[in-house]
């Protein structure tokens, strides 16, 4: 099966940009290294089509095989930003996580103020760790953006990542802890 590169950014909220959110889940898949998601609940779901309801979205910073500003044999580092639409149907989170951190916002916030935000703050630029890993360091560092907005509170941060330490003591082959660190980039012009 041929692959392609995948591309700095794929957004696919451009339909639901005006629509308040009214918390952030942050959760791990399972598997041999757990990778971490944030997922955001809309305030209110949105019926598409019988069995299909969009219950909110998903930032998913993760480490294609390819990527377009990848060059080389090594191992490709950049990530790749998934913004996409979660449904109720399929979950807007996994069941089989360890770890579900659910943060209230303290105002109103749309899914355009999260886009926005990534953005302005070029958090889409992004690669992991040659060690292996940085998804959860990068979600860590969203949401204390958050907080720095004032959108959050950052005790509720506070508690998931005792959450999170708790879990990866546990499973300490699958969760490294702290954070591996990834690091921001300018991109190639």
């Amino acid at each position: 099966m041929e692959s392609y590169p995948e591309p700095v950014l794929d957004d696919r909220t451009s339909d639901i940009r005006d629509k308040p959110l009214s918390s952030v889940t942050i959760w791990c898949t399972s598997g041999n290294l757990h990778h971490w998601i944030s997922s955001y609940k809309l305030v209110d779901q949105i019926v598409v089509a019988p069995k299909q309801t969009i219950a909110g979205i998903s930032m998913n910073m993760h480490q294609p095989l390819e990527h377009e500003f990848h060059t080389g044999e090594e191992t490709n580092l950049f990530g790749s930003l998934h913004i996409h639409l979660r449904t109720a149907e399929k979950g807007l989170v996994s069941r089989r996580s360890g770890v579900l951190e659910e943060i209230k916002f303290l105002c109103t916030i749309t899914v355009r103020d999260i886009v926005d935000l990534v953005l302005a703050e070029r958090r889409q630029y992004y690669m992991f760790s040659p060690l292996g890993s940085g998804c959860l360091y990068w979600q860590l560092q969203l949401l204390r953006a958050y907080v720095s907005k004032g959108w959050i509170k950052g005790t509720d941060v506070d508690k998931a990542i005792g959450s999170i330490e708790k879990y990866a003591k546990e499973n300490e082959a699958k969760v490294p802890f702290p954070p591996v660190e990834g690091q921001f980039y300018d991109p190639p012009m």
